[in-house]
């Protein structure tokens, strides 16, 4: 195999090229034995292996034009349908498929932007948004010039429509709830926020992406309505890779609005290449993601989802019982779904998540509070013995006071302190230093405390920035 990353010169057998592959995914997260807390959601290798198979009957199918594959314009037609069948959208409610979450957010923000440009003329729109929303959100008013009025939440991590309705103004174009936001799995109060949209005229998207598919099939729910059903509510985003287990690309918005779902659209007719128009940001469409959609929704029907929602809810309150045993560790909030978050009172959580990362356990940081995510999948109940054996362990060695906490603490004071005496570009090529240090390294305790100090300098954005850039190139 060629290691200079040059383009090679003959093509490279099959069975190397496949052994090379097991060989450089071998140090990957390890998902199918329920490692991995994020980024997979898994439920079944069988499913898998059928959706699989979906993918490849139209591996190489365009869905940028529907006239050229009707069947792809089919499914996705069905998909949006099955989709409204499960968020209590009204009959003449109208969707499209997107490649994920952010894609989705996107369209509803963009569609917001040109609904409110064409009916109200404002030109300089704001969105609002609590503290606890995706971030996708403040991507998208950066991409399309809206400025994201960013409000804070009650002790519970939840929205209240009061405060929303404070910031409300002739320039809102859009309100932004979750159900449930990411960090803490809470749902935002929409029934009231609904209302306060409905009487100032403003358009209200539901963030479900993370919640679509497990929401809508929950037992004995105590989080309020939160789908197209709720008064108020013009657009609601839900991502099928996720807990629709589909493969990655696939998610959903539905608009109550016909109009709305238009203002997504993009047309340019003065190409010399011919019409260009375009449904959403995506130009090419991958077929095979559609077919994965249309294959897993039929495949589970609401009996199926409402098994492994089942599953993953009473796995997560296993967990969550388990984590809460421990005198010093709590769980954020009180969470509507199989995702939460859960922080120290005593000690330092994020050595906690690198002990776990040593031992082959993955869980995202988290800040404001800083604390560990879990988001549970069937394939949790499976495991949950050998979590508890190296949990055990991994809290153990965080509660030491040794010497990479030591280490830690000097880091973090130092940066405090360096900060303050130190010129601007001294201070920067400490902090890529620092990065390149916490490049080799799988612990990140120190990297995320570091971090905590230079929030809101903004130099902190300049830490991320070279972090991504050097994460993304090859090493010199």
């Amino acid at each position: 195999m060629n290691n200079k990353f040059e383009f090679p010169d003959e093509g490279i057998g099959a069975e190397e090229l496949f052994k090379e592959l097991d060989s450089i995914k071998s140090n990957d997260l390890q998902w199918k034995k329920g490692r991995a807390f994020s980024y997979v959601y898994y439920a079944d290798p069988k499913i898998t292996d059928i959706l699989s198979r979906a993918y490849t009957t139209y591996f190489s199918e365009n869905a940028l034009n529907p006239s050229a594959f009707p069947s792809l314009r089919k499914m996705e037609i069905e998909v949006v349908e099955m989709c409204k069948s499960i968020l209590n959208a009204p009959d003449h409610a109208v969707g499209l498929m997107t490649s994920g979450g952010t894609e989705s957010i996107l369209m509803a923000v963009k569609a917001a932007k040109e609904f409110a440009k064409r009916n109200k003329h404002i030109e300089k729109g704001e969105l609002i948004m609590p503290v606890t929303a995706h971030p996708a959100f403040n991507k998208a008013c950066d991409y399309f010039g809206i400025k994201s009025v960013i409000v804070p939440v009650q002790e519970d991590y939840r929205v209240e429509a009061s405060e929303i309705e404070k910031h409300i103004n002739d320039n809102t174009i859009l309100i932004v709830a979750s159900a449930p936001s990411y960090p803490q799995g809470v749902v935002d109060p929409l029934p009231e926020i609904g209302k306060i949209a409905k009487k100032n005229n403003v358009p209200l998207h539901v963030d479900a992406c993370v919640g679509g598919f497990v929401l809508p099939f929950v037992k004995n729910k105590k989080f309020p309505n939160f789908d197209l059903s709720v008064e108020g509510v013009t657009s609601i985003s839900a991502d099928i890779h996720k807990y629709g287990f589909a493969s990655k690309g696939c998610s959903v918005i539905i608009y109550n609005n016909e109009e709305l779902r238009k203002s997504q659209f993009y047309v340019y007719t003065d190409w010399p290449g011919g019409i260009y128009a375009s449904p959403s940001i995506m130009g090419t469409r991958p077929g095979g993601a559609i077919a994965v959609a249309w294959t897993v929704l039929q495949l589970l029907g609401r009996k199926g989802y409402e098994e492994l929602v089942d599953v993953s809810m009473k796995t997560a309150e296993k967990y969550q019982n388990y984590i809460s045993s421990f005198d010093d560790l709590e769980i954020v909030s009180s969470p509507d779904m199989c995702v939460f978050s859960f922080k120290s009172t005593d000690f330092d959580i994020y050595e906690l998540g690198d002990e776990m990362h040593e031992l082959n356990w993955l869980m995202d940081r988290q800040q404001s509070p800083p604390a560990l995510h879990m988001s549970i999948s069937p394939i949790h109940a499976e495991v949950f013995d050998e979590f508890k054996h190296d949990f055990e362990i991994a809290y153990k060695k965080a509660k030491k006071l040794n010497l990479k906490s030591v280490q830690k603490n000097i880091q973090i004071f130092a940066a405090k302190s360096l900060k303050k005496i130190l010129p601007d570009n001294s201070f920067k090529k400490l902090q890529k230093k620092a990065l390149e240090n916490g490049k080799s390294s799988t612990r990140s305790a120190a990297l995320y405390g570091m971090m905590g100090e230079l929030k809101g300098s903004g130099s902190l954005d300049e830490m991320i920035v070279e972090f991504l850039d050097q994460m993304t190139r090859k090493d010199k």
